[in-house]
């Protein structure tokens, strides 16, 4: 459906049962009924959908300053890629997850890739794309490197 603007609606009530109350860049704020929320997200499922994010996490069995020149040299390649690195609640301390965004495959998978070979294959614990349906799709040399690991133990 194409995007509306208030000029399409009879009224404001109207406007805001199909938006939300403030938007910011991609940044949205919305209202603390359910039903509401609920309405809106629908409302905004189009044209979300209609552009793709592309996300890979990287699970490294090592804390983040094991890899934090690393992983700063590879922020500082792509600046159009959101990197983000942290430890999992609830994980051990020495696990670290990156995970790279970009509205662009091919600079995610270039900075996916710039990283995985500026850090030792023995810390990677797994590469899991999940891109734009949440569909993970685990790297299969990545897989295949598990499968061996556990054998190996």
């Amino acid at each position: 459906e194409p995007a509306q603007t208030t000029s399409n609606f009879e009224s404001w009530a109207e406007m805001m049962q199909h938006w939300p109350v403030v938007k910011k860049n991609n940044c949205y704020l919305f209202p603390s009924d359910p039903e509401l929320v609920r309405r809106r997200f629908a409302a905004l499922m189009p044209m979300l959908s209609s552009a793709p994010t592309f996300v890979t996490h990287i699970t490294f069995d090592v804390e983040k300053s094991g890899i934090a020149a690393a992983l700063a040299e590879t922020v500082a390649l792509y600046h159009k890629v959101h990197v983000q690195a942290f430890t999992p609640h609830g994980a051990p301390n020495q696990r670290t997850v990156v995970t790279f965004e970009a509205k662009n495959y091919q600079e995610q998978q270039s900075a996916v890739k710039a990283l995985l070979e500026r850090t030792s294959e023995r810390f990677v614990l797994s590469v899991v794309d999940d891109h734009t349906q949440g569909q993970g799709q685990e790297d299969e040399t990545v897989r295949r490197s598990k499968i061996v690991k556990a054998e190996q133990n």
